[in-house]
């Protein structure tokens, strides 16, 4: 039986960087932050802690509360196109429109006009849209509860690996747990319900995902995955780390180990 290749999926996993309507509507100047291209660090007494942070972030909103209720465009152009979803009941009137019945929700208005400039004898297109709520709108309901996962039955180890590796992970590198777990678990999902894939392409995938997870701090998560290897070794040499479904086995046993309290 060939020997799957385990050492070098795993001790490289830390080392690569990650991979790097039909009316015309206006157009929005939209700033972008530009990404950092050092990263700082601190030095002294530090220390990681847990915070909780809630962000509520409250907005205008336009509503309208009762029909019928008018649209309207600027004046002194000539043929207003207005365009509106086939579930709404109005009246076009010139740079006016008339709504008479419209669902509950949010709703989007266009129109499209042309406006004459005399003195330079040009003709210019203009476009508007204007967006707002029929009615107040509807609360968030709040997500039901995630239902208790079913607790991971150990069969190769992997689970009590997984936990007494990450105690030795340094405070501020052991933060990323919950994203390296994400990561073993996603693959086990994605190597069971994929045929086609092998155990050294999802090997390769989980790796490119943990270097993405952990570039910042891939040195102080390297004794991990040293240690997860060797035990994938003991397990392959001795026939128990082989097969596809091994390998789903020994990801979720992971994934559960890095979520133990």
């Amino acid at each position: 039986m060939k020997k799957v290749v385990i050492v070098v999926c795993l001790l490289a996993v830390l080392g690569m960087p990650p991979a790097t309507s039909s009316v015309a509507q206006p157009k929005l100047n939209v700033a972008r932050a530009e990404p950092s291209d050092v990263t700082l660090e601190i030095k002294g007494d530090t220390k990681i802690v847990k915070v909780d942070r809630v962000v509520i972030v409250k907005e205008d909103l336009l509503t309208v509360n009762s029909f019928p209720f008018t649209v309207t465009a600027p004046t002194g152009g000539f043929i207003y196109s207005w365009q509106y979803p086939p579930n709404v009941e109005a009246t076009r009137r010139g740079n006016r429109l008339e709504v008479a019945k419209s669902p509950r929700g949010m709703l989007t208005i266009f129109v499209e006009y042309g406006v004459v400039d005399f003195k330079a004898q040009t003709t210019e297109i203009k476009f508007g849209q204007v967006s707002f709520s029929v009615g107040a709108p509807d609360p968030k309901p709040p997500e039901p509860p995630k239902p208790p996962q079913p607790p991971v039955v150990e069969t190769l180890g992997f689970v009590t690996l997984a936990r007494d590796e990450l105690a030795k992970v340094p405070a501020e590198a052991r933060v990323h747990s919950a994203a390296v777990a994400d990561n073993f678990d996603s693959m086990a999902s994605k190597l069971a319900a994929t045929a086609s894939m092998t155990i050294d392409q999802a090997n390769a995938e989980l790796k490119a995902k943990h270097g993405q997870t952990l570039a910042a701090v891939k040195e102080h998560w390297l004794p991990f995955f040293r240690a997860w290897a060797a035990k994938a070794n003991e397990l392959n040499d001795s026939g128990k780390l082989s097969t596809r479904e091994h390998y789903v086995t020994a990801y979720t046993e992971t994934a559960a180990g890095l979520r133990a309290k």
